[in-house]
């Protein structure tokens, strides 16, 4: 699977010097930013409302109403908790201590270690 992120959206760093957006890092925030879950949960096609209310990929299944019918296994567990995978990247998206550009390169790193692919577009922001 190829996931994107969308740097121009990303949300990160929580409110440390590398912090990309505003507002506070979830699935989608009131400002208009997404963690890098969240905007993988849109792809997979969990509406706004559910986005808006987690910060979790479980909290977006079951926010969803995927229940049963996991939006991704990828990110959720057969029984609806967060896959390590998950958390991994939960701690990545939200380190103080990283930059973006070292964010994508872990994130890239902990997918493709999972057979997936990241797609970032929007990274010619970081250079300004």
């Amino acid at each position: 699977m190829e996931y994107i992120l969308d740097v121009a959206k990303w949300r990160c760093g929580d409110n440390g010097p590398y912090q990309l957006g505003t507002g506070s890092t979830q699935f989608l925030n009131e400002e208009g930013y997404m963690c890098c879950l969240g905007q993988f949960a849109k792809q997979k096609g969990v509406k706004d409302c559910a986005l808006e209310s987690s910060g979790t990929p479980s909290s977006a299944n079951e926010i969803g109403g995927y229940k049963r019918d996991v939006y991704d296994r990828t990110f959720v567990d057969h029984l609806g908790r967060d896959t390590i995978l998950a958390g991994q990247l939960i701690g990545i998206n939200d380190a103080l201590d990283t930059t973006p550009q070292q964010k994508i390169e872990k994130l890239r790193f902990e997918l493709e270690a999972k057979g997936h692919t990241l797609k970032v577009v929007n990274e010619d922001i970081l250079e300004h």
